[in-house]
């Protein structure tokens, strides 16, 4: 089964987080608007359900220690960089996608213009 055949799968919330897992760091390819919306959903799912109760226990943990207050905000950071990857990945195929270079992902880096770009990426249909 080659990469283009492989995105059917994609088009349900199982095979759109599957595709999170198994396809995190692939840059080469497609990714269809299903596939990069579940991909990013995962993402927020994840960083909810990790990054925010360890940040929340590592602040409660230092102030309790008497450690520097705000050590939760690094910790949050930390956890939710790991995520970058795979959905960088999936920006860059989601633009191949659409016929574009996956140079254009640097737009997520620039603030407010970020979340249009996400919604360009997310409505716009792909060429065959």
């Amino acid at each position: 089964m080659t990469q283009e055949q492989s995105f059917e799968i994609t088009e349900s919330i199982p095979g759109g987080a599957g595709s999170f897992f198994t396809r995190f760091a692939t840059f080469r390819g497609r990714a269809r608007r299903a596939e990069f919306f579940y991909v990013n959903l995962t993402a927020l799912i994840l960083i909810a359900l990790t990054a925010f109760p360890v940040g929340f226990a590592a602040g409660f943990l230092a102030s309790y220690l008497g450690i520097q207050a705000g050590a939760e905000k690094y910790v949050t950071w930390l956890m939710s960089s790991v995520f970058l990857i795979p959905i960088i990945s999936a920006s860059v195929r989601r633009l191949h996608d659409i016929g574009a270079s996956g140079w254009w992902t640097i737009l997520l880096a620039v603030p407010f213009l970020n979340w249009a770009f996400f919604l360009f990426l997310l409505f716009k249909k792909g060429k065959p």
